[in-house]
């Protein structure tokens, strides 16, 4: 069940990728996730925001896909991100959902109409095993 799971999961990224350039996605991921949470924009300043949001965007569709490929390595993997994230006192968790809602947002954006039935359900059921993951980790700091 995971393993068609992460494969659904792993084609849409890659169709959204075919339509618009991993930068355009990312920006896009960025903005949706600034609207929801204007007051982390602060926390990006430093930053070159074209840089960082292409690796954020990377970073964060292979911690959905370590979510359900890899469920022992993620639990860990999430902890070591959420640790690194408190140098930037990052300590609601809400933020790391809200930064995954807009990456599956954005998917679902630029998928358009072919974003299936299967794709929203695996989706779903990984974002749900992120999110546990997320708490679990969380609860480790």
């Amino acid at each position: 069940m995971y393993q068609h799971q992460a494969e659904i999961v792993d084609a849409s990224i890659k169709r959204a990728k075919e339509r618009c350039n991993a930068n355009q996605l990312a920006l896009q991921m960025m903005t949706t996730f600034f609207q929801h949470f204007p007051e982390t924009a602060e926390i990006f300043a430093p930053f070159d925001l074209n840089k960082v949001s292409l690796i954020k965007f990377c970073k964060v569709g292979d911690a959905l896909l370590d979510a359900v490929k890899h469920p022992d390595y993620s639990v860990t993997a999430t902890e070591e991100e959420l640790y690194r994230h408190l140098t930037y006192n990052v300590r609601d968790t809400g933020y790391y959902f809200g930064l995954i809602d807009a990456y599956v947002a954005t998917i679902q954006t630029a998928l358009g109409n072919e974003w299936t039935s299967a794709e929203n359900e695996a989706w779903q059921d990984t974002v749900a095993g992120m999110r546990f993951n997320i708490n679990q980790a969380s609860q480790q700091l």
